[in-house]
C-alpha cells in the first residue's frame, strides 16, 4: 500500500503585494504581474555565517540581519509600474524617510508571508523597449521583516503539535483533523 500524503494547492492568483504609504496614508494592492514570476524573495545575509579552520575546527556566526530583498516582475502595461515609479520620486523628494512604506508579501493558498513597515524601492526597474511587449523588474528592500515560509497544504495534528512545540501557532483552519 502507498503511502497516504495531503494534497495541497498552490494559487498563483492568490499572492497578494499590498503596499501601504504612511506619509500619504494610500494603500495601494499591486497588479499586473508577469507570467514568469510573480516575486522572488531572498534574505540579504544568512542567519549564521560558517567558516572551518585549517585543523578542521567549526565555527558559526549569528547575523542579526533580517533584511530581505523582493523582486517583483510586472508587465509593462501593468500600472504599477506608475505607482512604483510614483514611490521612488517621492522617495528622492523626501530624504528624512518619508519615503519608505509597509510591504506586505502573502500566499493566501498557503502559509508563506514576508512583512517590513520600513521598506524602500532599492533601484528603478531597467527598461527595456522591443518588438515585443517585455516585464518591468522592481527590488524592493525589506529591512527589519517578518518572514516565514509555510506549505500550501493540510497540516497533520501531529505537525501542528511539533510547530507549537518550536514556537508556531498555526491557524486551525490549516489543521486536518
Amino acid at each position: 500500500m502507498a503511502v497516504k500524503g495531503i494534497v495541497g494547492s498552490y494559487i498563483p492568483s492568490q499572492v497578494t503585494i499590498v503596499i501601504s504609504h504612511p506619509k500619504t496614508n494610500v494603500s495601494f494592492v499591486v497588479t499586473g504581474f508577469s507570467a514568469d514570476s510573480v516575486v522572488s524573495i531572498e534574505r540579504q545575509d544568512p542567519t549564521w555565517e560558517s567558516t572551518e579552520g585549517v585543523d578542521g575546527w567549526h565555527q558559526r556566526t549569528h547575523r542579526l540581519s533580517k533584511t530581505f530583498r523582493a523582486t517583483i516582475s510586472l508587465l509593462q502595461i501593468s500600472e504599477s509600474n506608475d505607482y512604483f515609479s510614483g514611490l521612488v520620486s517621492y522617495d528622492e523628494q523626501d530624504l528624512r524617510g518619508g519615503g519608505l512604506f509597509t510591504c506586505t508579501i502573502t500566499d493566501k493558498s498557503g502559509r508563506s508571508y514576508v512583512y517590513s513597515d520600513q521598506a524602500y524601492i532599492v533601484d528603478p526597474t531597467t527598461e527595456e523597449f522591443s518588438q515585443s511587449a517585455t516585464n518591468r523588474e522592481w527590488v524592493l528592500v525589506l529591512p527589519y521583516a517578518e518572514h516565514f515560509i509555510g506549505g500550501n497544504g493540510m497540516l497533520p495534528q501531529e505537525v501542528a503539535d511539533k510547530l507549537k512545540q518550536l514556537g508556531v501557532e498555526v491557524d486551525e483552519t490549516w489543521v486536518k483533523a
